[in-house]
């Protein structure tokens, strides 16, 4: 018994390495976006709130593909789109004490996630349909989860705010910021497409929507 079970967990092991179907949903292709430091985090941070200022000159060419502008990671994605529904879930909470309960909470990661899937999800079909050679679904998911660390400041600047003129105008500057920084990011990664302008002009529009609907109590 012991011998066919020795022969039968050899067997499981070789079939689990040789499947395509576990290699394709492997963790080892995300490690890379993951790959982040604290010098990383502060030059991104620099790129996304001063994408109109020139990319800073790196010497080393090893690390300048890591620090580049356009180098996507998962790390500022998923912590700013974490930390931007539990800002706006403490600030539901302190607005409506007496409604707020655990469910509030669900409701509100369900939706914005959703959206945030659905706008990475029509970005990356309107490049599988017009472009050769297309971001994968994980670069197009992280460039559409950068503009969560504008978002964040301006959940707690609307509250802190009254003047909704203020409100627009700041809303409007973190609007440019977004659509700069993402033109950037498109306009080098898409540099020998025909039609790069039509995709980072819609990728833009559909970011603006998406923005729109999240920010839509």
């Amino acid at each position: 018994n012991e011998d066919s079970l020795k022969i039968g967990y050899k067997i499981g092991e070789q079939i689990v390495k040789n499947s395509k179907f576990v290699d394709y949903f492997s963790l080892e292709g995300l490690k890379p976006y993951f790959d982040v430091d604290n010098k990383y985090v502060l030059i991104k941070l620099r790129y996304l709130f001063l994408p109109f200022f020139k990319e800073r000159s790196i010497n080393s060419n090893e690390l300048q593909m890591k620090y580049n502008m356009e180098y996507f990671d998962l790390y500022l994605p998923i912590m700013s789109f974490i930390t931007y529904v539990l800002t706006v879930s403490f600030i539901t909470a302190l607005n409506n004490p007496s409604i707020f309960n655990p469910q509030t909470l669900g409701r509100i990661l369900s939706k914005d996630f959703s959206l945030y899937i659905i706008n990475a999800s029509i970005i990356k079909l309107l490049m599988f349909i017009f472009l050769n050679n297309p971001l994968s679904f994980t670069d197009i998911f992280s460039l559409t989860g950068y503009k969560f660390t504008y978002m964040i400041i301006y959940a707690i600047f609307r509250i802190v705010m009254e003047a909704k003129t203020i409100k627009y105008i700041v809303f409007l500057i973190f609007a440019l910021m977004s659509s700069l920084f993402t033109w950037k990011c498109l306009n080098k990664r898409l540099s020998n497409e025909n039609f790069k302008k039509t995709i980072i002009y819609a990728s833009l529009a559909v970011d603006f929507c998406i923005i729109f609907f999240i920010l839509l109590d």
